[in-house]
């Protein structure tokens, strides 16, 4: 039975953190649910998210390309949700920023 709002199954927060003078963030897994927001902290400095994926967490982390060959990035901001394309992040095994 699908949900009211056309998502296959219920909504999961995950926490993920990108330490201070890193350039990616910790790995998490998608356990192939459809990613779908991120939630930008008020102590962002960056301007953008290139995304990395595997298929393992414990794999090697690639950049996640479009179907043009482009490196797959959102715009972010500080205090602000930025909205990801589930069909291009649909089906990770694990990501990265």
């Amino acid at each position: 039975m699908g949900y009211a709002d056309g998502l296959s199954g219920p909504l999961k927060e995950q926490t993920v953190t990108i330490a201070n003078g890193a350039t990616d963030s910790s790995a998490f897994d998608t356990e192939m649910h459809t990613f779908l927001a991120i939630l930008c902290p008020a102590a962002l400095t960056g301007t953008s998210f290139t995304f990395k994926a595997s298929d393992a967490i414990d794999g090697t982390f690639t950049i996640v390309k479009d179907d043009s060959g482009n490196d797959v990035s959102v715009t972010v901001g500080t205090s602000r949700w930025v909205g990801i394309a589930p069909a291009v992040m649909a089906k990770l095994a694990a990501l990265r920023f």
